[in-house]
């Protein structure tokens, strides 16, 4: 990983967390057990923690955090909260957000000339 050492262990932590999470989502069904909800709550909180630690170091995108950690709010509203069932929908939006804004940086490092 280009930034194992700016999000430490409580990245690595986080990591682990959101890949079990992302595999917990693709069994969808184990054992009778419906893993979609779990699967989705460990990615999320795995993704808030590796989040944790990037507004940090300057090098590293601020907002691909924040918009994870704001998904991570709005899904859990959206779980628990009858109002907001509407909430998961957009934390899924967000989530994905997230991942363009950590995403962009590096596609501008890959378009500059060398």
């Amino acid at each position: 990983m280009r930034c194992a050492v700016e999000v430490g262990w409580i990245g690595l932590v986080g990591f682990i967390a959101a890949l079990v999470g992302f595999c917990a989502i693709r069994t969808q069904v184990l054992f009778g057990v419906a893993t979609y909800p779990i699967g989705g709550a460990l990615c999320l909180f795995g993704m808030a923690f590796i989040g944790a630690r990037m507004p940090l170091d300057p090098r590293l995108p601020r907002v691909a955090p924040l918009l994870w950690m704001a998904a991570l709010v709005i899904g859990v509203a959206g779980a628990f909260w009858p109002m907001m069932s509407w909430g998961v929908f957009v934390s899924g939006i967000v989530f994905a957000l997230g991942f363009i804004a950590a995403g962009a940086p590096m596609v501008a490092g890959a378009a500059r000339p060398r």
